[in-house]
């Protein structure tokens, strides 16, 4: 079995250009991009999303917090996302699956809630921390 190995290089917008190998040339048509969206200080891309399909997709994501849940050997995953003039979001994921989306709001809500719930409990509170 034979393998293409090739280095890309950037080619102007509307270009394109082709690679030769020693048995086959392959064209390479180049992507249109987007304009760069502003970054966040926390995106983990900090590339301005420009190969994004739309404006709408160029959103910041943070870096993962993990929590490992011992009940399945899984684990929660919590970030902030932020899309082009929308307020940060903080998703809770378990185990990559889908999970929730929650404003800054519902997010000191949950805190609250945990807090009341180690309290009770007779565990320091969040706060104490």
């Amino acid at each position: 079995m034979s393998y293409l190995t090739a280095t890309l290089t950037a080619v102007p917008l509307g270009d394109s250009s082709s690679i030769t190998t020693t048995n086959r040339t392959v064209s390479v048509m180049n992507i249109a991009t987007l304009a760069p969206a502003a970054c966040t200080d926390w995106c983990e891309a900090g590339d301005g999303h420009i190969f994004e399909a739309s404006p709408e997709d160029q959103y910041c994501t943070g870096a993962s917090r993990v929590v490992p849940v011992s009940d399945d050997g899984g684990a929660l995953a919590v970030y902030e996302m932020q899309g082009p003039g929308q307020s940060v979001l903080v998703t809770i994921t378990h185990n990559e699956d889908a999970g929730a989306r929650l404003t800054l709001d519902e997010v000191r809500a949950l805190r609250d809630a945990l807090d009341a719930l180690l309290s009770s409990h007779g565990a320091e509170g969040l706060r104490a921390a």
